[in-house]
């Protein structure tokens, strides 16, 4: 590779960054509407991942009990259910990167909660479906069927 490019890193960060910050404030001359606060929370939402990558566990933790329901979410869900959910996901990616990397192993307590998992997931189809309410369905009671497979989600990212 003779002819390679070398473009230095700063001249890298300013050309990210500042198109970024000229979006950003394009979309903020009117903050109310939904698609200015769309793109603004998925830039801040893709900035926050690698402090989320390194700091799920204690995230979690702190927001297990936390009574907070962001207003952006559908049908009042709580901010440990989004945290539960990232930070299975952050798990099972480090576990993908890392052999070392491995989940608590209990099998009594694993087996029950997969097994818990599928009866509430059998139950939820043969009742005639998760009816979340908040999301457009003329059925209710999806929420408890969330809350339970989100907090099995919780225990396994708290295991990681």
């Amino acid at each position: 590779m003779a002819n390679a490019i070398h473009i230095p890193k700063s001249h890298l960060i300013m050309g990210l960054s500042l198109p970024l910050a000229v979006l950003l404030g394009y979309f903020l001359a009117e903050p109310m509407e939904l698609g200015s606060m769309a793109v603004v929370l998925a830039v801040l939402a893709v900035l926050c991942i690698p402090l989320l990558m390194g700091w799920y566990h204690p995230l979690l933790v702190f927001c297990w009990n936390l009574a907070v329901n962001p207003v952006v979410l559908p049908g009042r869900a709580s901010l440990w259910m989004v945290m539960a959910a990232v930070g299975l996901f952050f798990a099972v990616l480090n576990r993908a990167v890392n052999p070392r990397a491995r989940f608590i192993a209990v099998p009594s307590v694993t087996c029950s909660l997969l097994l818990l998992a599928a009866v509430t997931a059998t139950t939820a189809f043969l009742t005639g479906g998760v009816g979340v309410a908040s999301l457009g369905s003329s059925r209710y009671g999806g929420g408890k069927y969330f809350s339970l497979l989100l907090g099995i989600a919780g225990y396994f990212a708290l295991t990681s």
